[in-house]
Order: structure tokens, then C-alpha cells, then sequence
């Protein structure tokens, strides 16, 4: 190679690599999306249309709209962080006029959110006022009245009669007060497909959701649902009370595999991070019940692997 055609390649090759740099896009730049799904908490179908907005310090930093899937994908404008900053906190704003709106928290490191994706599910308004601030709690949805009965507070009663019931065993086995269930009565629930009441308890942050009927006559006959937010359940445990007081719900009395059903759902919310305190629970509902379901054990025989040594229930099957 001549002098003169080295140097004509060094000065291809240096304006090559220039080029390189100009137009591909910064690596800070292709980090500053915030994806995700938008769907319907409740049927799980996906929203189309829906705004989701992205927020630091109440300045819109990013919109878009999601695709026919509930797919977004949003491009932020500023400068979130430098490699010396630790996480930003910012809020995603996520709008389809015929859902409640929803505000999700979300952190950007380094100039790319903090997690993968940030999929965001929605609420109809009439349930949406149904979510739980508590750590652990039971939603009481409605209960079709008897015929004979024009019966406005069904919801509110049974959820005092599973309070005076459950809450009561569960200080016997020392629960502190802060992990015992509040149950909260929500009559907007009307679920028209019983097995959606799991994605409900999940999408109000709720450890179970009861729901039912009530047959004609006195004392009544209560038929529960109960459905967990956890998947302990295959389908919602359903279960016939009779001879149910539901005016004085001090006295009333629903089927011991009812209580059992609400105990190991809120077992189930307590085992993800406590479950000394979840054998306990389940040790109450094992009380209760002649015979332990199977989703017990299974829950159990789980924790008792994570606390070999505990000893609480000692090897009951």
C-alpha cells in the first residue's frame, strides 16, 4: 500500500466511524421508554386507547396512547438521571374515560425506568371504590336478597358476621391486630361471573372476596362464594348455611368450610412474607373445619418447608 492510499483509508475509515456515532441513537436515549399493558383489572382484556401520561415533579415529561393490544410505549423528553444520581420517582397517569383513572409510582435510574414494563390495570367506577387500604383485608361484595325481602344491607351484615366469627379465633392464637382481616362491605360489587372474583380481591388489593345469595325465610339459608387473590383456589369455594340469624350477626353462625375458605386466603396474603404467622392462621382454620381442604395442607406443608423448625402444628397432615 502507497503512502497516499493509506492515508486516503485512514480518512475513509475515521469518517466511517464519525458517521457511526452520528446516527445511531444514544444509548441513554434508547433507555428513556416507559412500557407496558394497559387491560381491564377484572376481565383481563386489553384497553385500547387509553392515555397513559408520565410525570416528574407534576411536569409532563412523556404521552402516548395504547394500541389495540393495551400496548404503550412511552418516549420521555428530559433527562431523568446521571450515573451518580439514585433512583427519580415519577408518576404514570393512565386515562380511558369509561375506567377510573389510575396513578401508578414508577422509578427511572439512570436515565431507563426501574422495572422491565409497568403493566396497569383498570377499574369501572362503581367497583373501583371498593379497594382495600388495609394490609390485610376481605371485601364482602353484594348478596342477592331474598324475593320476599327488600334487604338493603346484606353486604354490611355478613361482613359483621364473619368479623365477630373469625376475628374473635384469631386472637385466641395472639394475631397481632395489625395482621387480622378487616372485612368491608362493598355492595357495588356485583360480580355477574363468580370466577372473576379472584382478579376483583387482586385488583382492590384484598386477600379474598366473598359474595352470594340469600334464600327466603327465617332464619336464612346464606350460599357463599369465596374467592382468593393468591390462587389457592381453582374455582370460588361455595358453600350453603342454613338456618343463618343474619339480623344479629353476634350469634350468626355461616359453615365452618365458609370460614375456612376466608382464613386460608388471608393465610395465603400472610405467607409471602410471614408465615409463622400464616400457620397460625391456618392453625385456626384447621379448628374449625372436620376436614382440612387440601389447599390447607398444600399452603402448610409450603411454610412448615420455609420454617423446618418452627413446630407449630407439628405434622398434622
Amino acid at each position: 500500500m502507497t503512502s497516499a492510499s493509506f492515508f486516503r483509508w485512514k480518512a475513509v475509515s475515521f469518517a466511517a466511524i464519525i458517521a457511526l456515532f452520528i446516527l445511531a441513537p444514544p444509548q441513554a436515549e434508547a433507555q428513556r421508554i416507559v412500557a407496558g399493558t394497559v387491560t381491564d383489572a377484572l376481565t383481563d382484556t386489553p384497553i385500547a386507547d387509553a392515555v397513559v401520561t408520565v410525570k416528574y415533579s407534576d411536569q409532563e415529561i412523556g404521552r402516548g396512547t395504547t394500541d389495540s393490544e393495551g400496548h404503550y410505549r412511552v418516549p420521555l423528553s428530559a433527562p431523568l438521571s446521571t450515573a451518580n444520581q439514585g433512583p427519580v420517582s415519577m408518576s404514570l397517569f393512565v386515562s380511558d374515560g369509561s375506567h377510573k383513572d389510575r396513578i401508578v409510582p414508577l422509578q427511572v435510574v439512570n436515565g431507563h425506568a426501574l422495572e422491565p414494563t409497568y403493566d396497569v390495570g383498570l377499574l369501572i367506577p362503581a367497583i373501583a371504590s371498593c379497594s382495600s387500604a388495609s394490609k390485610h383485608s376481605v371485601i364482602v361484595g353484594h348478596f342477592l336478597p331474598p324475593v320476599d325481602h327488600a334487604y338493603l344491607e346484606l353486604s354490611e351484615h355478613v361482613a359483621k358476621v364473619l368479623d365477630f366469627s373469625l376475628n374473635v379465633e384469631l386472637q385466641k392464637v395472639h394475631l397481632d391486630k395489625s395482621l387480622q382481616p378487616d372485612f368491608e362491605p362493598c355492595n357495588e360489587a356485583n360480580l355477574k361471573i363468580p370466577r372473576l372474583g379472584k382478579n376483583f380481591a387482586r385488583a382492590v388489593r384484598a386477600d379474598a372476596f366473598v359474595a352470594g345469595n340469600v334464600g327466603s325465610g327465617e332464619p336464612y339459608t346464606v350460599t357463599t362464594d369465596v374467592s382468593d387473590a393468591f390462587e389457592l383456589f381453582d374455582r370460588p369455594e361455595s358453600t350453603v348455611s342454613r338456618n343463618v340469624d343474619i339480623d344479629n350477626p353476634a350469634v350468626a353462625i355461616l359453615k365452618p368450610e365458609t370460614h375456612a375458605a376466608v382464613l386460608g386466603s388471608v393465610a395465603a396474603g400472610l405467607a409471602a412474607k410471614d408465615c409463622e404467622n400464616a400457620l397460625a392462621v391456618i392453625s385456626v382454620a384447621r379448628r374449625i373445619v372436620k376436614d382440612a381442604p387440601e389447599y390447607l395442607s398444600v399452603l402448610q406443608h409450603k411454610c412448615q418447608d420455609q420454617l423446618p423448625n418452627i413446630g407449630l402444628l407439628g405434622s398434622n397432615p
